[in-house]
């Protein structure tokens, strides 16, 4: 028999022995009538849960995304982020604020969860450009020392040669700069700086050439001298 049918016989059965019962059996009557609406209740749910497992089989992914996200709780993001508070050291540009914020909305990230975000990833940031700008400074070191012109046994008159023309013709500003980004260490900075700064480098005793010729250019007598430069 049906549980609807099941529930009708239940609910007349109970009228009927409501009228010529004592109260105990009435009160089990009651109780009785109670089950069988309950057990209805949880039928319909299974048959509900059912229905819905079947029509996700058949859905769409646009109509399987569109009740995930009905599902999804309400955000709690604000409908503008306050300023977050960075780490000591750090700093991030505008546009990664902007992003972030931007993604954190989405999400529904309250201003406290968007904040402890930042808090985690931002010294992750700062280490991360730290380290790539240490590698880069290396690689251009470990290639100027490798330069057959500037490199080898050459590397320190190359760089004395080049700091000569830095302090001469470079603002100290300037050569902050150079040293922060490693650019100093770049084989042509130095390539380049090195030939400027060698008429600069005061003059040693210098040997004359046995084979130097007495007419013509002076610089010819002494070869080694950094005049030839």
């Amino acid at each position: 028999m049906p549980v609807e049918a099941e529930v009708v016989v239940a609910d007349a059965a109970a009228t009927a022995v409501a009228a010529t019962h004592t109260p105990e059996q009435k009160a089990a009557a009651d109780a009785a009538a109670a089950a069988a609406v309950t057990q209805k209740a949880a039928a319909d749910a299974a048959v509900t849960q059912k229905a819905a497992a079947d029509a996700a089989v058949t859905q769409t992914p646009e109509q399987k995304a569109a009740a995930a996200a009905a599902a999804t709780p309400a955000s709690t993001a604000p409908e503008k982020y306050t300023d977050f508070t960075l780490p000591e050291g750090v700093t991030l540009d505008a546009k990664v604020i902007e992003a972030f914020s931007k993604t954190a909305k989405t999400l529904g990230l309250s201003q406290g969860n968007a904040q402890l975000v930042i808090s985690e990833i931002a010294p992750v940031f700062k280490a991360r450009g730290e380290s790539a700008i240490a590698q880069v400074r290396a690689d251009m070191l470990a290639a100027s020392k490798a330069d057959k012109d500037i490199g080898g046994g050459k590397f320190d008159t190359s760089v004395g040669l080049a700091k000569l023309a830095m302090e001469a013709h470079f603002s100290k500003e300037f050569n902050a700069f150079l040293n922060l980004t490693g650019l100093g260490n770049h084989p042509e900075m130095i390539r380049g700086l090195a030939k400027i700064g060698k008429p600069l480098a005061p003059d040693g005793w210098v040997p004359g050439s046995k084979d130097a010729q007495t007419k013509g250019d002076a610089r010819s007598w002494y070869p080694n001298s950094l005049m030839n430069a």
